[in-house]
Formats: structure tokens, sequence, C-alpha cells
């Protein structure tokens, strides 16, 4: 899609979140957690209830402004945090985004489809860029190799 559709696509998507976290019940569920023979609730720090079902309610919305759009193939590998795997064709593309908000990110997944490599075939180098480290301590949990073929930059603002 392009740089402009992309743009609203997002911002409806970001709206849709918005109005599905305003709606999914999660004070109830805490006010009410003894009488549902709950263990234990707690809150994550955390804006809304993203790729849960708890979104269920922003996914038409997303699948409309999808359906309006020309979505194409990528032109560099682009994957899934469905399932991993990589975005295929326009159809693909539509069902994985929309099924994105429900859906938990598979990051392990993803990582080890981006790191598969055949033998003898060289090994990528990563590069993390920004103010933290969160690639890095996930590579080291599920992917040896890439984590020793990792280097983050990290990334300061001037101060003015």
């Amino acid at each position: 899609m392009d740089f402009a559709e992309a743009l609203f696509t997002v911002k409806v998507r970001a709206e849709a979140m918005q109005k599905a976290s305003d709606q999914v019940a999660l004070d109830f569920l805490q006010k009410n957690s003894r009488e549902l023979n709950f263990i234990r609730t707690r809150l994550l720090p955390v804006s809304g209830a993203f790729h849960t079902p708890l979104m269920k309610l922003a996914e038409e919305p997303l699948r409309d402004v999808l359906r309006q759009i020309d979505v194409r193939r990528p032109e560099i590998a682009v994957h899934s945090n469905v399932d991993g795997k990589r975005y295929m064709h326009d159809k693909h593309i539509r069902k994985q985004l929309a099924k994105q908000l429900v859906s938990p990110v598979k990051w392990e997944q993803t990582l080890h489809e981006i790191y598969e490599r055949a033998q003898g075939q060289e090994f990528p180098h990563t590069y993390e860029v920004g103010p933290g480290k969160q690639l890095g301590s996930t590579l080291l949990k599920c992917n040896m190799k890439a984590f020793k073929n990792n280097t983050h930059v990290d990334v300061v603002l001037p101060e003015d």
C-alpha cells in the first residue's frame, strides 16, 4: 500500500482498538473476580488488551479499510506476527493484518522463520537500533546463533 493509505489504515486501526479497549469489560472482570472464581487478577501496564480476543470489536473496521485500499505483496520479506510466515499475496496480507488484532504475537516463531538458513548459507547479522535491547534479549532466549550475530546500536537524542 502507499504511504498515505498506510497512515489512514493505522489511524482506523488505532481508533477501532481504542474503542474496543473502552468496551472490553476488564473493570467488570476485576470487580467480580471473586464471584467468577478467579484466583488472581492483575492489570498489566498497557493501554489495552492488544493481541487478545478482547480486540474482536476492532477487526471489522480494519477489514473494511483493508478492502478499500490497494494491498500488494511486499518487495522485501515481511513476516506476519500471527504465525511468523512471510506475507505472500494481497488476500493473505489482509487476512493476517486483521487477525493480528486478536492473536498473540508469535515472536519466537517469527524469529525462527527469519533466521532459518539452508546448510552453508551465510547467516545474517542483525542490528537492533533504539533505546532498548528487547530484540537481543529475545534472541538470547530462542536463537543463540542469531544472538551472537546481533549488535545493539543505542540512539540518543541531542539535548537542547
